[in-house]
């Protein structure tokens, strides 16, 4: 569902298993390319790395909310779980280089706790290199 605001659009998806993170993906790089973002590989992977995160930690990514307006892009993702997210000293061939790509990727980015559980947002730009 997509809605318009004060030159701000705004997209809300859904995943709450890993099947539909890729179906996800496509959705957000379709509207990126309506939106005109010039950044879309960047964003795509910030998103993909939040969302991973909260299907792997969280119990689901629902909502991921996508504001773009004003040459940026922030997502919005809630899950289930008030654990922190927490960057990892040292990443492993299993994983732990998410939240560091996210914080290399955005221009800020951080994370507060719901009534449910929490959201993690971060900030990219839609064009250039942060």
């Amino acid at each position: 569902m997509a809605t318009v605001a004060m030159g701000v659009e705004t997209l809300e998806l859904h995943a709450t298993e890993l099947e539909a993170a890729s179906a996800l993906r496509r959705q957000l790089v379709a509207y990126l390319g309506r939106w005109g973002c010039e950044n879309v590989p960047n964003v795509a992977l910030v998103c993909a790395e939040l969302v991973s995160n909260a299907l792997r930690y969280g119990h689901g990514a629902s909502p991921v909310v996508v504001h773009h307006g004003e040459g940026t892009v922030r997502l919005d993702v809630y899950d289930a779980t008030d654990r922190a997210p927490e960057i990892r000293e040292h990443g492993d061939a299993g994983g732990g280089f998410g939240l560091r790509i996210v914080h290399q990727l955005s221009t800020a980015w951080g994370w507060e706790p719901t009534v449910h559980g929490k959201r993690v947002w971060a900030v990219i730009p839609c064009c250039g290199e942060v």
